[in-house]
């Protein structure tokens, strides 16, 4: 069982991270140093010499690590939670920031750029790891590194308006994003040239510009700098929707492919170094996390680099490499690192992806041993990549709704054309440009192979009758069908241990449905209007003056000044602020309101102590919610 032992430390840190909110953070951290010390002190008291030996000292050790988690991610998320309570929420401020973000392709008028090191006159400053975003016109030449001071209103992420959305707000804040500004006017006012973004901004675009100067069409570099950097924004919105769409998403997102042939890459170069092995492992660990700094370590690639850096290390000291160990280790790092990876979409499939071809590809590779060579190849990649999709299922069904059952066709074409073709050749070319050599014969050969990648995935992302969506799957549902996925990968290990994970999943699925609370009735923005849900079938369109009842309370949609005569009973849903004749039992900000609006509802709201509902901050409204006067306002 010490064998699993990371592995189940991973997993007691990753749920305690999920149920931090549950209790205080100084709980969590009381929680953690008693169990602990519990474990430590049956280990000694009992003269054990394994910590695997006594199963009180394992569970008590276990345990801590649970409440670690929960601590950590306590500690992360009330941090955030302190940030938004403090700021000065639709109002007007001076600010200077530096842009850490610019996105090659944006909407048809405006890109969302990022900023951080933000500063606010009395507000201060926020820290580092906290962003913004805002718009700019296409036609703004923003860099990286630029440091930008104007006028803006801090506007809060804008929620789900809608039963059934993706809620992008919380996946912003995961990501550290605390708002947005409407910029009123903003300057260049310097340059920071010795960031660590500036200078990975830097070297795509030299490395754009280089490889376009070496005859490489404007799409197979953009491909290029997503495919070895990292860099997905520098991808046209066609191009990334047709290799999303066909299964071959994975193929733009630097990981352990990648890591693994750029490590195969600076082994072969530093063979000479064989004899001196500690300093030819320090020489590739270095190049490889150096290569990671230029791709931005994305959860994917700070997987990769662990699990490569537990290899060579257990290599170094002559000790046996147990890959789903490496793995959860990773994972475990990451978390101590930066908990909010827990809530990233790239986290969760790229682990799940990783554990799936770990755990399968034995079988397989017992299944194919016998085979001609060719047969072989071709077996065991498409039995790796259907045992990858299987175990990103439950997550493509949650969070995309969509899967194109031709995603093995694809696989089996692109893996082995971007694998054997475009990274070692575009790599090369990279290195021959960049070094002023150019070799028009290689690049033609380059741009009709990434052509025809292209090409492929769009063909075969167009072939929607084959494709499954509109499932609608729920968290509980999501939870269950990842159950039975990880039952079928630990099934030929232990049979009960698979019937556990199925039967947990049901367990948690029907918690899950027993816990939710009732959607309907809502109120929610629908083809741009307001509408209230009464239920899937009916639904009633709120426009001004607009009074319904529902259950207990009473709604009365944008209504004009002194409307409100019933004080006490009904519940507003407004737009411009015009001032009721009395205060009302509540109010609904809407989602779309004018900043100067929301403001004047905000101080109304707090002057006369009536609850106020933000549904920019917050989302649709379900009507049967209750909610505090303090809930929703910020100060």
């Amino acid at each position: 069982m010490q064998r699993y032992a990371t592995a189940v430390f991973f997993a007691a840190m990753a749920l305690g991270v999920l149920l931090c909110r549950g209790l205080p953070v100084v709980l969590w951290g009381l929680a953690a140093l008693l169990t602990a010390g519990t474990g430590i002190f049956l280990y000694f008291s009992k003269g054990r010499k394994s910590l695997g030996t006594g199963s009180g000292v394992g569970l008590a050790l276990v345990l801590a690590v649970f409440f670690a988690g929960g601590w950590r991610g306590g500690l992360y998320f009330s941090r955030m939670d302190a940030v938004q309570e403090a700021l000065p929420w639709y109002q007007p401020v001076e600010y200077t920031a530096r842009v850490s973000q610019v996105p090659s392709y944006g909407g048809k008028q405006v890109r969302y750029v990022q900023l951080d090191e933000f500063c606010a006159g009395r507000q201060g400053c926020l820290p580092r790891e906290y962003a913004w975003t805002m718009a700019v016109p296409l036609s703004d030449t923003l860099e990286v590194g630029d440091r930008v001071e104007g006028r803006a209103v801090l506007l809060p992420l804008q929620g789900a308006l809608w039963a059934g959305e993706p809620d992008f707000r919380s996946i912003q804040r995961h990501k550290g994003v605390v708002g947005q500004l409407r910029d009123a006017g903003y300057r260049v006012v310097g340059r920071e040239e010795f960031s660590g973004s500036a200078l990975r901004e830097a070297v795509r675009v030299a490395v754009r510009e280089a490889l376009m100067r070496g005859g490489v069409s404007r799409s197979a570099a953009e491909l290029t700098l997503a495919v070895l950097l990292g860099d997905k924004g520098a991808i046209d919105p066609q191009t990334k929707k047709a290799y999303q769409l066909s299964g071959a998403m994975h193929l733009l997102v630097v990981s352990g492919l990648h890591v693994g042939i750029v490590a195969g890459i600076v082994l072969a170069l530093t063979f000479f170094l064989k004899r001196h092995r500690w300093l030819r492992t320090a020489v590739v660990l270095a190049l490889l996390w150096g290569y990671g700094f230029l791709t931005g370590y994305s959860p994917p690639i700070l997987r990769a680099l662990w699990m490569f850096s537990v290899l060579l290390l257990s290599r170094l000291g002559k000790g046996r490499y147990f890959s789903l160990g490496a793995l959860c280790l990773a994972g475990w790092v990451d978390l101590v690192l930066r908990p909010q990876d827990i809530y990233s979409a790239g986290f969760q499939m790229s682990y799940a992806a990783t554990a799936a071809v770990i755990l399968s590809y034995g079988p397989i590779a017992r299944v194919s041993r016998e085979w001609k060579a060719g047969w072989r190849f071709t077996g065991r990649l498409l039995g790796v990549t259907l045992a990858a999709q299987l175990a990103l299922l439950p997550f493509i069904l949650y969070y995309f709704d969509y899967l194109n059952l031709l995603f093995p066709v694809a696989n089996l074409l692109l893996v082995p054309l971007v694998s054997y073709g475009v990274i070692p050749i575009g790599g090369l070319l990279t290195v021959l440009s960049c070094a002023g050599l150019q070799v028009p014969w290689l690049a033609g050969v380059y741009n009709v192979l990434t052509d025809f990648c292209t090409g492929v995935a769009s063909e075969i992302s167009q072939r929607d009758f084959f494709a499954v969506s509109g499932v609608g799957l729920s968290l509980g549902g999501a939870l269950l069908v990842g159950a039975l996925c990880a039952g079928v990968f630990v099934w030929r290990r232990s049979r009960r241990w698979a019937l556990a994970l199925a039967l947990w999943g049901g367990v948690a699925c029907c918690v899950e449905y027993l816990c939710a609370r009732p959607v309907y009735p809502f109120v929610g923005k629908k083809d741009g209007g307001y509408v209230l849900a009464v239920d899937e079938d009916r639904q009633v369109k709120l426009e001004r003056g607009t009074v319904v009842r529902v259950g207990d309370r009473t709604i009365r949609a944008f209504p004009r000044r002194g409307e409100c005569t019933s004080g006490g009973e009904e519940i507003l849903l407004v737009r411009e602020f015009a001032e009721p004749e009395r205060p009302p039992a509540g109010i609904v900000l809407a989602g779309d309101a004018w900043w100067e609006d929301a403001f004047r509802w905000r101080e109304y709201a707090r002057k006369w102590n009536v609850p106020l509902y933000d549904m920019r901050e917050r989302g649709y409204f379900r009507c049967g919610e209750w909610w505090k006067a303090s809930e929703g306002m910020r100060k």
